[in-house]
């Protein structure tokens, strides 16, 4: 399809306003010309009538027993006198009584129309003002143009009409070759004007317009050196503020185009940058993301194996506690022993005094030696527990020393206190250790007593004089008793530290394997985090490579400006 062109698209508009014009104009020039025509043709035609009617009938209008008169001459069914104008004019002619036509040349069906009225808007105009009025008339299948004169009696009253009528089709015959001629000279007026509009429209809008469009047509191609004429930008009009606007809108391109370069030089650049920065921290983000990972299954473990620990510490404590009551146990049973000895040397003594208090004394003494030696194995399997606890104390005291060292920083307090708890079961072990030789050498001593009393029991009869040394035996075991008993009392004392000690260690491993758990917790978070980086990293480097090839595109593109 052919493109319309702002020029021909302007001729369209202004030709079809020109044409539209002149049809207006000469539509009106032909309504109202033909119409003043015929009314100046009928008012002609009438006067002359009415001249031709007064030369014939001298004499004033008048009314007598209503009838019309002309001067003498009476008008009412006076055929002559109309059909005389009629040849004369070659027109219709009636003439009216007030509202009544009186003679007439009009015919119908043979016969005359006399006593025929006209309409009442005739009658308003003509016999009540007084003025003149033109109209169609359709007389025997013809339309005239008529016009209707008042007849003024010498009052100037209306006392009747005057009508003359002339056929349409004259009419128009006469006006037709008039109105042509005024519609030619019309059409002819509206070419030449339409042809000044045209060059004028040319000159003044057409080529500044089709000027501009070549400017900016050329501006389109990336050529932004091309200069508006200085004609244009000199001019007030509408031209000139679009030529002005094309001015500023390269000086505006020229700097936009400038930036552009240099800003996309400078995006490319960082760019590159952002992608080889992305690259590396996406490649760094998977590198955390594994050593966390790492981390966190090392947390995990160090998790499970603290809460070993803390298993360990509870049965640890269950055993030191059940350690401390039976050491308890050994205190209250060596201050027991010691005062039986007492008691046991008094009755030597009263031996000494009787020889039958002697026997029932020395039972006495068989028995308490033999709770004695049960005590002492007591003791003894007391003391093994110890040594055992205070060995599987150290063991672990080793373990938590190990899992505090693998928590780092979060683990030195506790690699402290067990490192303490290590040093704790090893002075218990030790001391354990002399309680056992200790218990020992009296299990042996007491062994040795009992023996010694079977044997006097045996020949209780024989041994008296061997009862002072039996009293001085007995003396030595009130003095072993009474180192015995102070040593226990420390051990009691030591483990009752032991028992409060362990309650301390035992909230400290509980709340480092709290601290494990959250550290884990927070592994896990940052792992998850990491991760996400890794691929926010990932989706970056993938855009800032995109945005590197559109800087590329971009840069390319503007290189096509010439600025």
């Amino acid at each position: 399809m052919k493109k319309t062109t702002t020029k021909e698209k302007i001729w369209f508009l202004v030709i079809s306003i020109i044409v539209l014009f002149s049809i207006v104009i000469n539509g009106i020039v032909y309504v109202e010309f033909t119409r003043a025509l015929t009314r100046g043709m009928l008012r002609q035609t009438a006067n002359l009538a009415l001249e031709i009617f007064d030369f014939q009938y001298p004499g004033s209008w008048r009314v007598s027993y209503g009838e019309l008169y002309k001067g003498s001459h009476k008008i009412n069914y006076d055929f002559s006198s109309v059909d005389n104008l009629k040849k004369k004019a070659d027109i219709e002619c009636s003439i009216f009584l007030y509202d009544t036509r009186v003679t007439t040349t009009i015919e119908e069906n043979g016969m005359r129309i006399v006593g025929s009225k006209v309409d009442n808007k005739v009658i308003e105009e003509v016999i009540k003002k007084g003025k003149d009025y033109v109209g169609d008339i359709k007389l025997k299948q013809k339309t005239y143009q008529g016009i209707y004169i008042p007849i003024k009696d010498t009052s100037q009253t209306p006392i009747g009409m005057f009508f003359v009528g002339l056929d349409k089709e004259k009419i128009d015959k006469l006006v037709m070759p008039v109105v042509k001629a005024l519609v030619l000279f019309t059409l002819a007026l509206v070419v030449v004007l339409s042809i000044l509009i045209m060059i004028f429209m040319d000159r003044i809008i057409i080529n500044p317009l089709q000027s501009t469009k070549q400017i900016l047509d050329v501006i389109a191609k990336g050529d932004l050196t091309a200069n508006i004429e200085e004609r244009y930008l000199k001019r007030r009009d509408e031209i000139g503020e679009i030529s002005k606007a094309i001015v500023s809108l390269k000086q505006s391109l020229v700097g936009i185009i400038s930036k552009i370069n240099e800003n996309a030089n400078s995006v490319k650049t960082s760019s590159r940058e952002l992608v080889s920065v992305a690259e590396e921290m996406a490649a760094s983000s998977e590198q955390v993301s594994s050593s966390i990972s790492q981390v966190a299954t090392a947390t995990e473990n160090e998790n499970l194996e603290v809460a070993q620990v803390v298993r360990l510490f509870e049965s640890f404590g269950e055993k030191i506690d059940k350690m401390y009551s039976k050491l308890k146990e050994v205190k209250e049973g060596a201050e027991d022993t010691s005062y039986k000895a007492n008691e046991g040397k008094d009755e030597l003594d009263g031996l000494l005094r009787a020889i039958n208090g002697i026997k029932q004394s020395f039972e006495v003494v068989t028995t308490k030696l033999q709770t004695l030696s049960s005590s002492f194995n007591q003791i003894e399997n007391i003391v093994d527990i110890i040594n055992n606890i205070s060995e599987q104390t150290n063991l672990l005291a080793l373990n938590a020393a190990i899992e505090a060292a693998r928590a780092g920083e979060a683990g030195r307090g506790f690699a402290v206190v067990a490192d303490e708890v290590r040093k704790l079961a090893e002075e218990s072990k030790k001391f354990s250790d002399e309680i056992r030789n200790i218990i020992r050498g009296l299990g042996e001593e007491a062994k040795d007593v009992y023996s010694a009393a079977e044997e006097v029991d045996k020949f209780i009869n024989e041994q008296i004089t061997t009862v002072d040394r039996t009293a001085e035996k007995l003396e030595g075991i009130i003095h072993s008793i009474q180192n015995t008993v102070p040593l226990i009392e420390d051990a009691y004392v030591f483990l009752n530290e032991t028992v409060n000690d362990k309650d301390g260690v035992l909230s400290s491993v509980e709340n480092l394997s709290a601290i494990i758990q959250e550290t884990s917790a927070s592994v896990e978070e940052i792992s998850a985090t990491s991760e996400e980086m890794s691929s926010l990293s990932s989706k970056v480097a993938d855009s800032a490579q995109n945005l590197s090839s559109m800087m590329d595109a971009l840069v390319e593109d503007v290189k096509q400006f010439k600025l």
